[in-house]
């Protein structure tokens, strides 16, 4: 039997889609200091160019994603891949800071120089995106704005992926995000482990005579 979730509250049909796979992404601010922030709405979009789509909360959201305006005013950003193990600073730095700390600092992690883009990335991070956006999607109604992006230089940490660029999870394991609780004082994240990995042979159809 079927349960249909309530039209009143249409936005959770959103969560069917979960586990999540955050990433943290590093933008510019516009004092020239390092940002960075977890999301967790990164999709590709292109093989051949490769390109991705990145969604942060707009100014019509709960809060207005400091990495949307230094992506939309800069016009490139880096996506982190966290491994398991990173789950603290990853839901810490999505939280508020107080007298404009900055959150790069807060991570704990040196960081490190792009190629072709001006965001730096976090070292203890396993792969890296640099991209340049190429397109907003933004249609003045959504609590999201889109970010179309060209991957223009990728790199990873040697041994965490296989030659189809797939992770080996006795090296690495990504973060696959379930859910969330909110407290007045913390916040509890529930996480999955990928400790299996299995192979599912499907053959061709034969032709019909």
């Amino acid at each position: 039997m079927k349960k249909v979730i309530k039209v009143e509250d249409p936005k959770m049909s959103i969560f069917l889609l979960q586990p999540s796979r955050p990433i943290f992404c590093t933008t510019k601010n516009e004092d020239g200091s390092d940002h960075a922030a977890p999301f967790g709405w990164l999709m590709p979009i292109s093989f051949n160019p490769p390109r991705v789509a990145l969604s942060l909360q707009n100014e019509r959201g709960q809060k207005y994603s400091s990495s949307l305006k230094n992506a939309m005013r800069e016009r490139e950003f880096v996506v982190n891949v966290p491994k398991m193990g990173m789950e603290f600073p990853l839901v810490q730095s999505s939280y508020m800071l107080e007298n404009h700390s900055c959150k790069f600092d807060r991570l704990g992690s040196a960081r490190i120089d792009s190629q072709l883009v001006k965001p730096k990335k976090i070292a203890d991070c396993v792969a890296f995106l640099e991209c340049k956006v190429y397109d907003i999607i933004d249609d003045g109604k959504g609590d999201h704005t889109t970010l179309l992006a060209d991957i223009v230089y990728a790199d990873f940490e040697e041994g965490c992926y296989d030659e189809m660029m797939c992770p080996v999870i006795s090296k690495f394991k990504p973060i696959l995000s379930l859910k969330e609780y909110r407290h007045p004082d913390h916040q509890t994240h529930v996480f999955l482990d990928p400790a299996t990995e299995y192979e599912v042979v499907v053959p061709y159809e034969k032709p019909l005579s």
